[in-house]
């Protein structure tokens, strides 16, 4: 039995959420039916992660009579699938659909667009999926204006380029449907009580970012990225805002052109002088970065920053 963990201090994340089940909960009414809704939790977790059962947990407990929370599928080809069977979702077009992923604003969501290519969904991939025209995209008999498509993938929100090539994805031309990202960490907790009763939460937790070639401590970054934090989110308290840094490493054929650079630094959304460049003795080119991020307390939630 675990006790109960301290309250996140600033619910922003859960009000948003609130807010967008709120006005999609009106729009399924203005149609005058039931919807389903469906979460697809998609991946699995790397040892000592827990974020998408976390994730599962949350969506299970909170389903309603509608809800579906499906944990088996691996590709966003399989969801696309799932999504058109008029079965799965009664004939009618779909209510909510979440989709759950490991991923960020530099890699994109963690999990392979097509069944049986390991290629993850990341800027370029999900833009050649787009113009190959080998991903079909729902039409409105499955997604409409009483459809929300939600993505829970942290900072996803904050490269509208990558979130504009997931729904286009599976929107295509079809505009009616609601598609929202969050712009911060996506975070889950469960815990029993001391009561016995199993509790689950999920919230929004803000971050503020910035690139380095530096690999020495990134504690000297603290005092700008708490600017920056005064300046987006709001005052700052020192002992729940812990820095997490991210190393970068890249690499291409030291002899390849400059072209061959240009696809992954698309996809990372890093310019080539972010990083620090070097040789290594299999004649590639490497080149190094670290993403620091000043982010709202990080303890007793599985996050995937």
């Amino acid at each position: 039995m675990t006790t109960p963990p301290t309250r996140f201090r600033a619910l922003r994340g859960v009000r948003t959420f609130a807010a967008l089940v709120a006005a999609i909960a009106l729009a399924t009414g203005a149609h005058g039916a039931t919807r389903r809704s469906v979460t697809f939790v998609l991946g699995k977790d790397p040892d000592g992660r827990s974020y998408l059962s976390a994730a599962s947990t949350y969506y299970a407990m909170h389903a309603g009579a509608n809800d579906e929370t499906i944990t088996t599928l691996r590709s966003l080809q399989d969801v696309r699938e799932y999504l058109a069977d008029p079965a799965k979702r009664g004939g009618s077009p779909w209510g909510t659909i979440r989709l759950v992923a490991h991923g960020s604003e530099w890699t994109g969501l963690r999990v392979p667009i097509f069944s049986g290519d390991p290629a993850p969904a990341t800027l370029h991939h999900l833009e050649d999926a787009v113009a190959s025209g080998e991903f079909p995209s729902i039409d409105r008999s499955i997604a409409d204006a009483g459809t929300l498509f939600q993505i829970d993938s942290c900072g996803i929100g904050r490269r509208p380029q990558l979130q504009r090539a997931i729904a286009r994805l599976f929107l295509a031309g079809n505009n009616a449907a609601q598609f929202v990202a969050s712009r911060n960490y996506v975070a889950f907790r469960a815990w029993t009580g001391m009561d016995g009763i199993r509790r689950s939460e999920r919230a929004e937790l803000p971050y503020v970012a910035l690139v380095t070639r530096e690999s020495s401590s990134q504690d000297r970054w603290r005092d700008l990225l708490e600017r920056r934090w005064r300046a987006t989110v709001g005052p700052v308290e020192r002992d729940t805002l812990p820095l997490h840094s991210m190393p970068v490493e890249i690499s291409v054929d030291a002899r390849a052109s400059q072209a061959a650079l240009q696809p992954i630094l698309y996809d990372i959304g890093l310019r080539k002088d972010q990083l620090s460049w070097s040789d290594d003795q299999q004649g590639r080119r490497v080149g190094r970065a670290w993403i620091v991020t000043l982010a709202d307390s990080l303890t007793e939630w599985s996050i995937d920053p």
